[in-house]
């Protein structure tokens, strides 16, 4: 892979994330659950440390600089493959070549073609917590509950469709998600990852909201985690269908616009119109 392609990638994400904060409701991000973040960590290693040690000394000062970007550059090709092939059917060699250094470099940077893959969960943690409105949203934090105080549907639609475009346009997310879709049922810690990210996460923030939403006359009162299912469920069906199809991304947007419409419609209260 070449250096431009990658930075590329990194420039598309930092523009992203600019805007996703905007996205959001609002922009307060609640305490982490820190047990939940641990337990995804635990088979992550960190041996970054260790590596530099390692690595054999030239008579002149190492290009620090360099060498990060080449450590970069390796893991965002191992995903690019991963998120096609699979983890299994990826070669340290097949890495090297898209990177375009020689099998012997990459192990001047990682120890094994696993160190990569904690690496890169590690990286897609980081990125996840920072950034994704669901593993920010804690609407039993009273702090972040008043913030909140003036959401209606329409500023709710606004925020889920722009979260929508961030999580299927940015290249990292995308790639990382169809990895999680090949490796779930491989990976003990890949299928946990997938869970938390693409379930639970979203359907306690989906909760959370619609309990909100029911105490401010928003919602009828129902259960919420029903209505919270009703809502998002068919969302991450087409989120699964652009990822699959990405011609039909124009289609799916539409879908999910009238399915949150007509989602406020069918349970609102008085103050409830779209």
């Amino acid at each position: 892979m070449k250096q431009d392609d990658a930075r590329t990638n990194h420039a598309k994400q930092d523009g992203m994330k600019n805007s996703t904060a905007q996205d959001d409701v609002r922009q307060n991000s609640p305490k982490q659950d820190g047990a939940k973040q641990d337990g995804m960590r635990q088979n992550c290693t960190e041996r970054g440390g260790a590596k530099q040690g390692a690595v054999k000394q030239n008579s002149t000062k190492p290009n620090n600089t360099k060498q990060s970007g080449t450590k970069r550059e390796i893991v965002a090709a191992a995903l690019e493959l991963f998120s096609v092939q699979g983890y299994e059917a990826t070669s340290i060699a097949q890495i090297a070549a898209a990177v375009g250094i020689r099998k012997a470099s990459l192990y001047s940077h990682f120890e094994s073609k696993q160190e990569i893959l904690d690496t890169l969960v590690q990286e897609i943690l980081e990125q996840y917590e920072q950034r994704s409105i669901f593993a920010r949203a804690d609407w039993d934090d009273p702090a972040f509950a008043d913030a909140r105080r003036d959401i209606t549907p329409d500023t709710v639609l606004q925020a889920i469709l722009g979260h929508l475009r961030y999580i299927l346009h940015d290249p990292q997310l995308s790639r990382a998600r169809r990895m999680l879709t090949i490796e779930q049922f491989r990976n003990p810690q890949l299928a946990a990852l997938q869970t938390k990210q693409n379930y639970t996460d979203v359907l306690n923030y989906c909760t959370g909201l619609m309990r909100f939403l029911m105490e401010q006359g928003t919602l009828m009162r129902g259960d919420a985690e029903i209505m919270a299912a009703q809502f998002c469920l068919p969302i991450s069906a087409w989120i699964a269908l652009c990822d699959r199809e990405p011609e039909r991304e124009d289609e799916a947007m539409t879908l999910m616009e009238r399915h949150i419409r007509q989602f406020f419609r069918l349970y609102q209260g008085q103050e409830a119109v779209l």
